[in-house]
């Protein structure tokens, strides 16, 4: 389940961050940050923003004067923000059927 404070940041510089992200005297703190880069006009794809940096476990404090704004992130991207940092693998939305089910147990020689 996504939580209320996963929010789109946008930094001055132009970039754009999905991180969970709390207001704090002087700017946001920050933390599990992605940047969102855009590949394509309906797809974005999230990597790791100062993935070598170690942050403070009470977050990274942003100043406001490098904020342009901040916003909450929309359903879809939280839920995609929260697998980025789940240990657990979801399965997909489609079911497996019973045709791909056939080939799979023919290379396992498990069909009759």
């Amino acid at each position: 389940m996504a939580k209320d404070n996963v929010k789109i940041v946008r930094l001055t510089t132009g970039e754009e961050l999905i991180c969970e992200a709390t207001p704090s005297d002087g700017g946001w703190l920050v933390n599990k940050a992605l940047l969102l880069v855009p590949v394509s006009l309906q797809n974005m794809q999230m990597i790791p923003w100062l993935a070598y940096a170690k942050y403070p476990e009470e977050g990274l404090l942003l100043p406001e004067k490098i904020i342009a704004f901040t916003i909450d992130a929309e359903d879809r991207l939280k839920a995609e923000f929260d697998k980025a940092f789940s240990k657990i693998i979801a399965p997909s939305n489609g079911l497996i059927s019973g045709a791909g089910m056939g080939n799979i147990a023919n290379k396992l020689h498990l069909a009759d």
